[in-house]
Formats: C-alpha cells, sequence, structure tokens
C-alpha cells in the first residue's frame, strides 16, 4: 500500500511530495493496520464517473462524516484494486484541503475534488475502488499506514465503488503530434473568420503564390488589435501549448508606413496574462519568437484561452502584415514521465561542519519546456534531522538539454551542521517547476510508475494550493520518492 503525504518544500515546478513514501524504500517496509478502538468515521458517499478509457484524464470527490473527533492530520487513501485482487495497480493517495482535525464531528465533509488519469497500459477491466482515511506513523522501525475502520457494516475492505477500465479507441489514420503546428494559415477568407477584429480590420491579401492577412489597427478604443478568443473553443486541440518549444510570429511593416510598437498577449484560461512587444519597422520583416519557457513563467500554457495582437492607440491608422503564427518543438511529449535519474556523484561519508558536493546526473527522453531548477534534501531517513534543502537554477536551461545524453547539474556546497546527529542520511533529489494553482490547478496533476513488491503501480500526484511545486517524476521505477542516494554521517 502506498501513501502521500503532500508538503511543500522551499524548493521548487509543483512540489507535490508525498510524506507517506517519504519512508517507502527497501530499508524501510511499511505496513497496513486497522486503527484500534471504535469506528468514528462515515463513508457518506462517492463522486466519480463509473468508466474511463485508457489514458482519459477525470476528477472524482467523496464525502465523509466524523462520528468522534480526529486529532491528527490524516490522508485520504484513494486505490484503484483489479476486482477478486488485492494488488494495487493506482494510487492517488491525497490530503484533504480542509485538514482532518479541522473536521467537527456529524459535518458532512468533501474530500477532493481530485484529478485522476487511467495510465494508457492499464489492463481494460473492471477495478475496484477502495477509499479511507488512514494515519502515517513512522520511527526507526520503519512506517504504518493506520486506517480508520468505517462505521458503514456494508462496505467491506473499503471497496466504495467501481470503474470499468476501457481500452483506448484509436482512430483511424490518427498521428503523433507534429513538431510543427501552425494556429492558423492565412490562405483562404475561411482563415479569416477565425480573427475577431476590435478597433480593428482584417482581410486576406494575395500576391501571386503568397497570401496573408492585412491588418488595420485604428485609433479608436483603449487597445485596438485582432484576436482569437472562441478560435481556442472551436479548435480545442490549439488550446494546450506545453508539448511545443516556442510560437513563432511574422509580421511585416508596409513601405513608407511609420515605426510602430505592436503587442502579443497570450491569456491563459485563469485569466493570467503573458505579454510581449514587437518592435516594427517601415518595410521590415519582423519573425518574434516566444519560448514556452519565457510563457510558461507567467501563464498555464497547457491551457490557452486567447491570443490577441494589438497596439495603444495609434494617431491614424496602422496596417502591417500578419503572416505566420506557428508552434515548433524539438519532438512530440508523450505526457508520461521523462527525466530518467543516472547517478549521483559525491561522497559517500562526511563528517558534521564539513563542506560537500554532490553532483547529479539526469537523462531526458522527450522534451521538457518550462523553466525547472534542480531540489535536493538531505536528512538523517527515519526523523529528518539534520536536514539541507537546497535548490539549484539549471545551466543550460532544460530546454536545451539534449535528449538521451548525461546531464550533470551540481548542488553547490552543503554541510550537515555540526550539532546534526550522525547516522545514515537520505538524498533526495530530482527536478521541480513553480505553479500558481489559485485558478484550479486540477490539470497539474503528475504520473509516475513506482515498482512496489515487483509490482508497477501507477501513482497520481495532486497538487497543492494556493501554489504548489511540481516534481518531475523519474522514469526509474526502483526509485520512489526522489530518494537518489544515502550518506553516512560521522
Amino acid at each position: 500500500m502506498l501513501g502521500f503525504d503532500f508538503m511543500k518544500t522551499a524548493s521548487g515546478w509543483t512540489a507535490i511530495l508525498s510524506l507517506a513514501a517519504l519512508f517507502l524504500s527497501p530499508s524501510a517496509p511499511a505496513e497496513t493496520v486497522l486503527r484500534q478502538g471504535g469506528p468514528r468515521v462515515s463513508f457518506v458517499s462517492f463522486k466519480m464517473q463509473t468508466s474511463a478509457s485508457q489514458g482519459e484524464f477525470f476528477t472524482a470527490a467523496a464525502f465523509f462524516q466524523l462520528t468522534a473527533p480526529v486529532e491528527t492530520e490524516e490522508k485520504i487513501f484513494l486505490h484503484f484494486v483489479p476486482s477478486g485482487q488485492n494488488d494495487v495497480r493506482v494510487n492517488a493517495d491525497f490530503s484533504p484541503r480542509l485538514p482532518t482535525n479541522r473536521w467537527e464531528v456529524g459535518q458532512v465533509v468533501e474530500a477532493g475534488p481530485v484529478g485522476l488519469f487511467i495510465p494508457y497500459d492499464m489492463e481494460p477491466g473492471e477495478y475496484e475502488v477502495r477509499m479511507g482515511l488512514m494515519e502515517i506513523a513512522a520511527d526507526e522501525k520503519g512506517v504504518r499506514f493506520v486506517r480508520e475502520p468505517f462505521t458503514n457494516p456494508e462496505i467491506k475492505n473499503f471497496a466504495v465503488g467501481k470503474i470499468s477500465v476501457r481500452a483506448a479507441e484509436k482512430k483511424e489514420g490518427e498521428a503523433a503530434r507534429a513538431t510543427e503546428y501552425d494556429l492558423v494559415t492565412f490562405s483562404s477568407e475561411q482563415d479569416m473568420i477565425f480573427w475577431e477584429p476590435r478597433g480593428a480590420t482584417i482581410s486576406l491579401f494575395k500576391e501571386g503564390d503568397v497570401s496573408k492577412a492585412l491588418v488595420t489597427i485604428k485609433p479608436e478604443g483603449e487597445y485596438p488589435g485582432v484576436a482569437l478568443d472562441n478560435y481556442f473553443s472551436v479548435r480545442p486541440r490549439s488550446v494546450d501549448w506545453a508539448a511545443y518549444d516556442s510560437l513563432e510570429i511574422v509580421v511585416e511593416g508596409l513601405p513608407g508606413a511609420r515605426p510602430q510598437r505592436l503587442f502579443l498577449q497570450i491569456n491563459d484560461r485563469n485569466g493570467r496574462i503573458f505579454k510581449k512587444a514587437i518592435y516594427l519597422d517601415p518595410g521590415a520583416t519582423v519573425r518574434e519568437v516566444v519560448s514556452m519557457v519565457d510563457a510558461g513563467g507567467e501563464i498555464n500554457i497547457s491551457a490557452i484561452g486567447s491570443l490577441k495582437i494589438f497596439a495603444t492607440t495609434p494617431p491614424q491608422d496602422f496596417s502591417f502584415y500578419l503572416s505566420m503564427l506557428r508552434l515548433r518543438a524539438r519532438g512530440g511529449a508523450s505526457g508520461e514521465a521523462t527525466v530518467t535519474f543516472v547517478r549521483v556523484d559525491g561522497p559517500t561519508r562526511v563528517k558534521r561542519g564539513d563542506v560537500f558536493k554532490l553532483s547529479v546526473v539526469y537523462k531526458l527522453s522527450a522534451p521538457v519546456f518550462p523553466p525547472h531548477k534542480m531540489f535536493v534534501h538531505v536528512y538523517r531517513e527515519f526523523d529528518r534531522q539534520g536536514r539541507i534543502d537546497v535548490d539549484v537554477p539549471l545551466h543550460p536551461p532544460i530546454r536545451n538539454w539534449a535528449l538521451n545524453q548525461e546531464i550533470a547539474v551540481e548542488s553547490g556546497p552543503l554541510m550537515i551542521s555540526p550539532e546534526s546527529p550522525p547516522g545514515n542520511y537520505a538524498v533526495r533529489a530530482g527536478l521541480y517547476i513553480i505553479v500558481d494553482t489559485r485558478g484550479g490547478g486540477l490539470e497539474y496533476v503528475k504520473m509516475a510508475n513506482w515498482n512496489v513488491n515487483n509490482k508497477k503501480v501507477a501513482n497520481i500526484i495532486q497538487p497543492e494550493f494556493p501554489q504548489d511545486f511540481i516534481k518531475e517524476p523519474y522514469t526509474n521505477p526502483e526509485i520512489q520518492d526522489w530518494e537518489v542516494g544515502k550518506i553516512t554521517v560521522e
């Protein structure tokens, strides 16, 4: 059984970090037990679809009621188990947004909603949904998951529902996402319909075999220009830019026109804004490239809501040509784990008070675009004393990393305090990025495959609110909770 304790670190994309899994390692086996004493949790209801296909994302929520107080902050375990078996296939443990020690007796409390994902390789069939509350107890002997028994006598083995998993339907002729994708083309009047002029006009301009849009911005309104707004509802494929490296826009100034400054503004569905100025001289062609690293630091590039090209009110009509609006990528991203841990170089024994460094070596199997950092946590295994937390910028940026080649990232100087206790210390390291989840955030769930008791378990990791630190899962199934090594501290 697996459990998560979602906690924030000072380090880094949605640091969704599992506390229960912190102690899950071959040297610290986990034990699942029932809490002694009478039951104090009633299961009320569960809200989730009853079938889903491989690769499908959906949400779920559950409702509980206490018959006696719970003094600690307990977790919710949520597992998909093949019917008639006990091996967990999907683990989606999470922390309720309202901590359990603040639940009032008799109050019906919603746990969720949480984002869920059916792995692409999950066998079709029927699965039990097992769910309940648990406390995570850990000491030097290991970790125990202490489950709260339900007051409901009809619920056996915490099975609160079922879900049927269907094989994904592959459409005939379906191809992988292209490395280049034109948001719009400029070859017909139909293409012009996508644009919404606001204090401006847009029309098709053809010269021989070349076609482009002629945009005229008028001196009216506050920010006149042209926008793709409802377009993203009509073309849902265009909403997610996360698999791309950059957005390329080409504009041309008309000969004899005045120099102008345009603005490209991109809004995500939560209303956050990325804006970039484009300086356009008469007769000049400007090819402006917007890095997804830059845009991803300000907006959710997986949920684009609108795009606008505008100017502050010009003194007179101002015209220019628009001939390209294209997303480019080095390769197609799979949506699954792409970061492989190779090794950590550094000392295996250190003395308290001595300075040392660690170098963590990674490989990428597919492009990663948003601006990541590396986190490093070092602490005594069972009680987390002597803790060191650092984050390190990546040079070069991760989007520039060559694929399938070893990339070493150095931790910088580290030191275990002379006052810290000696013993065996765990080293946890990985890559992360900060995400603002105030607008929702369920789309930021990540999935990591772990090898537990020689069986693969898909772990769905939920975001924290209102800000979270997303850690990139490793492709290495043997690495749990980003533990990459150990150090003996003398």
